[in-house]
């Protein structure tokens, strides 16, 4: 048998056999093997290039340059620690009242500056997008698994054809939640799986995606997307976004809260990038309103009071005044105000001096000064 021959027939059985292999799947199985064996074939006969990666995504954000500005989020992640002015030294919570201290635990000064809001940075669901579809020859898979009545697993996976790489990421969503009453209610399923679940859903597909990509071309598509935001945010963007916000609900007070400086003092541009991410965080459903502007309101709640804004004669159940039961001899509204007794001592000392003076007689300097009465 010649070797063309025998080649020929080795390729024509394995073709068969494959066939039947595919043939012997379940209908689903096997339009999924098939697509995933052409789509192999295609990435395999066309290398990836990153330049070319690179070229397609500058010229997009070049004929879109305002789909810049969606490519970033911003979401508040805590805030800094309060700094002493007079030590430097940080200030913690009241360990009593786990409200913002009022005064430096160091060196009792109360000129405390309160900590910044700060914020966690990265590329967004509409930039995952836009990386997968110019990564090219990938499947990007997304579901949900029952948990319990009241959780699910959202999953979602990133295969990429090219490198034969895939990951794979979950998270565990409940549909309790709490109201601000402290009361645990639960989202109706329409909701749940129509809104919140799909918004959890988009971020663990940006997660999948994004950890997939070349870390090269997330941080130029990063860094090219901060600088057409530096360039296009002007304000009537900012104006926009405000009113964007206002149709959520927000007042231009809370986004003054948030930034950390109002409007009137001028916000940075790393104020105006943080507004827009924060924007577009909320927009893609990423985080919520309440989420975002929770540490907003928590300090609303926690503003710390000054010592000498305390009521002093806030009445008790037995009708006396808090400032009789801490010093009962101190002065109460119904007695009039006296004076510390090392005063009224040193007023009756000089006193005393001043009138001994005046009825001294000539040549008696010497001899004790009369006894005077003081009234």
């Amino acid at each position: 048998m010649a070797t063309g021959e025998l080649i020929e027939q080795k390729s024509d059985t394995g073709l068969s056999s494959q066939v039947e292999s595919i043939a012997s799947l379940p209908p689903n199985l096997a339009v999924r093997r098939m697509e995933n064996d052409n789509i192999m074939s295609l990435a395999a006969s066309r290398p990836r290039s990153v330049l070319a990666m690179r070229t397609e995504l500058q010229e997009q954000l070049l004929a879109f340059p305002k789909q810049a500005a969606k490519l970033i989020f911003a979401k508040p992640v805590g805030k800094e620690d309060d700094i002493c002015l007079n030590c430097g030294k940080e200030c913690w919570l009241d360990r009593k009242t786990k409200k913002p201290a009022t005064k430096c635990f160091s060196c009792g000064s109360q000129n405390i500056q309160r900590g910044s809001q700060k914020f966690a940075r990265g590329l967004s669901i509409r930039a995952a997008e836009m990386l997968a579809e110019v990564y090219g020859y990938n499947r990007v898979r997304s579901w949900m698994e029952p948990i319990d009545a009241d959780t699910i697993r959202v999953c979602a996976s990133f295969t990429d054809y090219q490198k034969g790489r895939t990951w794979t990421d979950e998270s565990i969503l409940s549909r309790l939640f709490t109201r601000k009453d402290k009361s645990v209610d639960r989202v109706p399923d329409d909701r749940f799986y129509g809104v919140v679940a799909r918004a959890q859903s988009s971020k663990v597909i940006r997660e999948v995606v994004v950890r997939c990509v070349s870390a090269g071309l997330k941080a130029w598509l990063y860094d090219e997307a901060e600088r057409l935001i530096d360039e296009n945010l002007d304000d009537a963007t900012i104006q926009k976004i405000v009113s964007n916000f206002a149709n959520k609900k927000v007042s231009q007070q809370m986004l003054e809260r948030l930034i950390g400086r109002t409007i009137k003092e001028g916000w940075t541009k790393e104020d105006r990038k943080t507004l827009v991410g924060v924007w577009n965080a909320i927009d893609s459903g990423d985080e919520s309103v309440a989420s975002v502007f929770a540490d907003v309101e928590k300090d609303d709640e926690e503003k710390p009071v000054a010592e000498d804004a305390k009521p002093d004669s806030a009445p008790t159940a037995n009708g006396s005044t808090a400032d009789a039961l801490k010093n009962p001899k101190g002065p109460t509204s119904a007695q009039p105000t006296q004076e510390p007794k090392a005063d009224l001592k040193t007023a009756q000392e000089e006193a005393a001096k001043k009138v001994a003076q005046r009825q001294r007689e000539p040549g008696d300097d010497d001899g004790p000064p009369d006894e005077v009465e003081l009234k």
